[in-house]
């Protein structure tokens, strides 16, 4: 029920899942596009960097090469060159291009066999064995990874903004997860509300990992959210 999300084939022993939410002002028409791109080619650099990294050190403990600064850049980089790229072909203008297709948020999760590795560049909820963490921005003007394809009134602390290590965990300790973008915020603190059209509750967002109607069925998790 976002705008875009990718769950990356296994590659080994690395998974990869990731969740985007396309720029809802009126000059981003094409931002749901942009968003399923950038969900792809996200997903597809960080599992290329971290199976890179697992072959030449195959002994590394704990992942740590995963949340580290220069590994989150390297995927920054490496997906601002396939937009880049994209952009160029769709129009004069990379500025407009940029803006109207290429304005979303990001948050995912790295899997491998020792260690978890939650991120995101932007706002949203990530929940990881029932622990909350929230992120918002003033004015709901989040940075976007697509400031760094062109020059922006926006504050350059924003443009230069990269994918940010929310939490590590132990790939063992690792029960139960929830990635999701801004929206889910409107139902977080208010389980007591009534479904519309209907009389029963909300309900806690802890069913999402809790009840099965949720995995036996996929279209059931869409058909919550609606």
């Amino acid at each position: 029920n976002q705008d875009a999300y990718c769950i990356h084939p296994s590659q080994g022993e690395v998974k990869v899942a990731i969740v985007t939410d396309g720029c809802g002002d009126s000059s981003s028409p094409y931002s749901e596009i942009g968003a399923r791109i950038g969900a792809n080619l996200t997903a597809q650099a960080v599992l290329r960097n971290a199976s890179r990294i697992q072959a030449v050190m195959p002994n590394e403990e704990g992942g740590v090469p995963f949340v580290s600064d220069s590994f989150w850049e390297k995927v920054r980089q490496d997906v601002l060159a396939q937009l880049r790229i994209l952009a160029l072909g769709l129009g004069d203008s990379i500025t407009e291009v940029v803006r109207s297709h290429f304005l979303f948020t990001t948050l995912g999760v790295l899997i491998t066999q020792e260690v978890s590795t939650f991120f995101r560049l932007g706002d949203g909820v990530i929940i990881v064995n029932g622990w909350e963490y929230s992120f918002s921005y003033p004015d709901n003007e989040p940075p976007y990874l697509g400031y760094g394809l062109v020059r922006t009134t926006v504050d350059m602390s924003q443009k230069s903004s990269a994918y940010v290590s929310v939490l590590s965990i132990p790939t063992a300790d690792l029960h139960s997860f929830v990635l999701a973008t801004d929206g889910l915020n409107d139902i977080l603190d208010k389980p007591e509300l009534l479904i519309p059209g209907t009389q029963k509750e909300i309900g806690p967002i802890s069913q999402l990992w809790e009840e099965n109607r949720f995995f036996t069925n996929p279209d059931n998790l869409r058909r919550w959210l609606v």
